[in-house]
């Protein structure tokens, strides 16, 4: 029988992989003649997933391995806020945007 917390470790896995391309398309909207510029820091930010279990691992050798996953909940949780409300687009008043 497989172990429910290896289930759900590996769905959290597959479902924020699945996200990538919506938080990407979403951060690249609007953005005109800066899209690739953004596009290329979007694609540098992925390196974020290597970086953040470095830093789970040195809170886990400092305190204990639960409270180390406050790490992975904080980055749910931007992410959460960004699909909620951070993907909104602030346009200026009278704002006309480019054609591409």
């Amino acid at each position: 029988m497989v172990p429910v917390s290896m289930v759900i470790m590996f769905l959290c896995g597959l479902m924020t992989s699945v996200m990538w391309g919506a938080i990407f398309n979403l951060s690249a909207e609007g953005l005109g003649k800066y899209t690739p510029a953004a596009s290329g820091i979007f694609m540098a930010l992925v390196c974020g997933g290597g970086i953040l279990p470095f830093f789970q691992n040195l809170l886990a050798d400092h305190t204990n391995y639960l409270v180390s996953y406050i790490v992975p909940i904080l980055g749910l949780a931007y992410i959460l806020f960004y699909a909620l409300i951070g993907s909104k687009p602030k346009m200026p008043e009278g704002y006309v945007p480019e054609k591409e």
